[in-house]
């Protein structure tokens, strides 16, 4: 059982700050039913491991929060002010393929396809049917925004990982919705690297229903040489293309140079998003070893 508790000295009136405050005082509770295992080995050797064994995990969770008022008028600075009134049951499986070569068991596959049953549809009040709703309960979920009205159900979400050999990855993210009869976001990534080398590259497009957002459809890349702690020259690119709007919304390229005790980075980003069209922005880094870094490039906003 959780406690919220939350003070905030202004709040949106109409759209505007306002004096007025908010108190929030949400009691939660979260059950989970974690099912027994199942499994079996396979003796067989295949070009993925000399022994392959396959676990079946089948698992629900139950989660009611109650007494979250104001919501439309509370100030979104994190996650936790997302938080709305809920009633629900998420039920899912999870299938798990393990390979082991010689003494190093690795999984190889993981597949996870859950499904939340919503016993409140209006989410203690604070949905608003007609336009985007985004609660912390939907984004606990899948990142995409799916609620434009009262459903007893959200979409349907798998999300598989292969990894057949080290250095190799690729991960599929769907969610269907039955309510619309198709598949309304897909999310395809692979990761490869070779020594000091790396690529990674995806696909976003998403198709939900008009009233939650437009259509889109962008490919991302990632193409690099190296590694943070690599003496010498590392340097990496990336960018992310807008197939429907045949545009480069994003490209970032970075250089950095490490010496035996300190090291340099620069890096350059263009936006073409919103009203940053054709917007560069130019930030370095120097870092001394095992000591501190100085400098507008952050190491979160590093792309290795």
């Amino acid at each position: 059982m959780t406690l919220h508790n939350a003070f905030y000295s202004q709040s949106l009136i109409n759209g505007r700050v306002d004096s007025v405050s908010i108190r929030r005082f949400a009691p939660e509770v979260s059950i989970d039913f974690v099912m027994p295992s199942i499994e079996r080995i396979f003796n067989k050797k295949t070009f993925l491991g000399d022994k392959l064994k396959h676990v079946i995990e089948p698992r629900a969770t139950y989660r009611y929060v109650s007494n979250v008022h104001d919501f439309v008028q509370t100030l979104r600075f994190d996650p936790l002010d997302l938080i709305s009134g809920t009633n629900e049951l998420q039920v899912g499986i999870t299938n798990r393929i393990y390979a082991k070569r010689g003494d190093t068991i690795s999984e190889v596959l993981t597949w996870e396809v859950f499904q939340k049953r919503y016993f409140d549809p209006t989410f203690g009040g604070a949905l608003v049917s007609g336009e985007r709703n985004t609660f912390l309960s939907t984004l606990q979920l899948t990142p995409y925004s799916f609620l434009s009205g009262t459903r007893g159900y959200s979409p349907l979400v798998s999300i598989l990982r292969v990894s057949p050999r080290p250095g190799i990855s690729v991960t599929w993210m769907t969610d269907y919705d039955p309510r619309l009869h198709r598949f309304v976001n897909s999310t395809l990534t692979g990761d490869f690297r070779i020594r000091r080398y790396f690529v990674s590259v995806g696909s976003d497009q998403v198709r939900p229903n008009p009233l939650v957002a437009p259509p889109a459809n962008q490919f991302r890349n990632t193409i690099g040489y190296g590694d943070p702690n690599r003496k010498g020259i590392n340097m990496a690119f990336s960018s992310v293309y807008d197939y429907r709007q045949k545009l480069l919304s994003y490209g970032v390229a970075q250089v950095t140079y490490n010496t035996d005790c300190c090291g340099i980075s620069f890096q350059v980003r263009r936006f073409n998003i919103g009203t940053r069209l054709g917007d560069n922005t130019y930030l370095v880094s120097f870092s001394i070893a095992n000591i501190a870094s100085v400098g507008t490039l952050k190491k979160q906003e590093r792309l290795f």
